[in-house]
């Protein structure tokens, strides 16, 4: 084969991995807006593969290529088995946060611009929850704060340090939850995720800075439990004010124990 005729047969199979492709993204296209529609609930089996490939006259090659696109992004999970199958799952917010997590460390964000948002958003919430007397809301928070101060009086400081920790995520994702805001919830536990992975990744080379943990949780605890009360009470701003210098406070922590610049790969000792 000559030169010329090597390179158009190159040529004619990278136009052939292309159509592939671009039908594979097709696919992928119409199965996640069925998805999104609610045609193939979560839980639910797609159709079968022979179905598929036949509806959209596609090979099978470029029908697998849709399904893994579909399996990376959370969408699907691919069943084996006689009863298996293609099924359908609910996405989760987790490789979400994952792709803005690292997009946020290559643009060399910091969490103090994390805390920025959300001194912008949580005290809102907080707001709201108490002028549209979200009794529900505020129930849940007083039970979440009841659990906190349980697990500060435990023994062990690294499990005070794990339950105290889920605690204090639990009671910012109420707040979010009832914010009266579907977006400031999902960028609310996109920004918890983010801000997890981080503070997991550089704990142990933070951990000698904090010298009275307890006397910190303690502190803590207080401050939530005085949001309550004012929530209970009625006082909207008070209430919101009290969440916001938190926040002041959480942020000026994190800068003074350094590594602010988010990071969400672990730190060598």
């Amino acid at each position: 084969m000559s030169f010329i005729e090597n390179n158009l047969a190159e040529s004619e199979m990278a136009k052939t991995t292309r159509r592939a492709a671009s039908k594979a993204e097709a696919l992928a296209d119409t199965l996640r807006l069925a998805i999104a529609s609610g045609e193939f609930p979560a839980n639910s089996l797609l159709p079968g593969e022979v179905e598929l490939m036949e509806q959209h006259n596609i090979s099978r090659p470029t029908y697998r290529e849709a399904i893994r696109v579909l399996e990376a992004e959370g969408l699907l999970t691919v069943e084996r088995g006689p009863r298996g199958g293609t099924r359908v799952l609910r996405p989760t917010i987790e490789p979400i946060a994952r792709q803005i997590g690292f997009y946020f460390q290559m643009q060399r964000m910091t969490l103090g611009e994390v805390m920025d948002y959300r001194l912008q958003t949580e005290p809102a919430a907080v707001h709201h929850i108490v002028r549209a007397r979200n009794f529900d809301a505020i129930e849940a928070l007083r039970a979440c704060m009841v659990e906190q101060r349980a697990a500060i009086s435990r023994n062990d400081p690294a499990e005070v340090a794990i339950a105290y920790n889920e605690l204090d995520d639990e009671f910012r994702r109420t707040l979010v939850k009832h914010s009266g805001n579907g977006i400031t919830e999902v960028f609310g536990e996109i920004l918890d995720e983010v801000m997890t992975r981080h503070l997991e990744n550089r704990a142990h080379a933070t951990r000698s800075a904090e010298e009275d943990l307890a006397g910190r949780y303690e502190a803590g605890v207080g401050t939530k439990m005085k949001l309550i009360r004012r929530a209970e009470a009625g006082d909207a701003e008070e209430a919101a004010n009290v969440w916001r210098l938190y926040l002041n406070a959480y942020r000026e922590r994190i800068e003074e124990m350094g590594r602010d610049r988010i990071n969400l790969m672990p730190i060598a000792c």
